[in-house]
């Protein structure tokens, strides 16, 4: 069941970037296996993408506790290598329910612990959704110039 779940964590992901119709089905099955068999380290992340589309299908509330249910889910098993991949997708959803500038640090701390694994795609979206929250945010320019130039600098430096 774990390596069944990772791999589904890993097929969802290529099909939400492909924009695929048959990712929902995949996140489903993650969710189902979680609740049939148990936890595993792609529990929490299922239950991100889970949150996400709910979310896009119009339920925010809905899609926030999902997202909130992910993070501490997260917590609780101890999954580094998918924490990087929940911040992202939890924390963009998170930022249409509680202040944005109350959340902006998690693409930080998802950047950080998506690097500590070797997860690059990852710490570079999370930095640059960073780098979008804070703009959101207001916080000054100068700020988010700066971050959107690291951003591009890391991306060369990782080869993305």
């Amino acid at each position: 069941q774990e390596f069944a779940t990772l791999f589904l964590s890993k097929l969802s992901g290529m099909m939400y970037f492909l924009q695929s119709s048959e990712q929902p089905f995949v996140v489903l099955r993650m969710v189902q296996m979680t609740l049939e068999h148990g936890t595993s380290p792609a529990s929490p992340l299922g239950f991100a993408l889970y949150a996400s589309f709910i979310a896009s299908m119009g339920d925010f509330q809905e899609g926030y506790r999902y997202s909130k249910f992910s993070k501490v889910l997260l917590e609780k098993i101890g999954s580094p290598s998918f924490k990087g991949e929940v911040f992202a997708y939890t924390t963009q959803l998170i930022a249409h329910i509680e202040p944005i500038q109350s959340v902006t640090k998690h693409h930080l701390d998802g950047q950080k612990a998506a690097m500590q694994v070797g997860n690059t795609g990852f710490a570079m979206c999370n930095y640059m959704l960073y780098a979008h929250t804070i703009y959101c945010a207001g916080e000054k320019l100068s700020k988010t110039k700066f971050c959107i130039e690291d951003c591009i600098r890391l991306m060369r430096k990782q080869k993305h």
